[in-house]
């Protein structure tokens, strides 16, 4: 549990940039596929799928709390 959540950590750090799985990989030093394996199994989804919907909160939270168009809020 301890890689995934240092994975976590990257991603989150990573933020609003998704990073590649394979980059992910090389820095925890695992297998792309056990890497995810073993995020799916934690966490029940996948990396992408993961990033997918950290972006997607960040969104929600600028539109929430910003004045800014949804159109320069996806764009940007």
């Amino acid at each position: 549990m301890n890689t995934i959540l240092s994975v976590i950590a990257l991603i989150e750090d990573s933020l609003p940039e998704t990073l590649r799985v394979e980059q992910i990989a090389a820095r925890s030093g695992y297998s792309r596929w056990h890497l995810q394996r073993q995020f799916k199994r934690s966490t029940g989804m996948s990396i992408s799928q993961y990033q997918r919907h950290r972006l997607l909160s960040l969104a929600a939270e600028k539109i929430a709390t910003t004045e800014h168009r949804i159109l320069d809020i996806a764009i940007g």
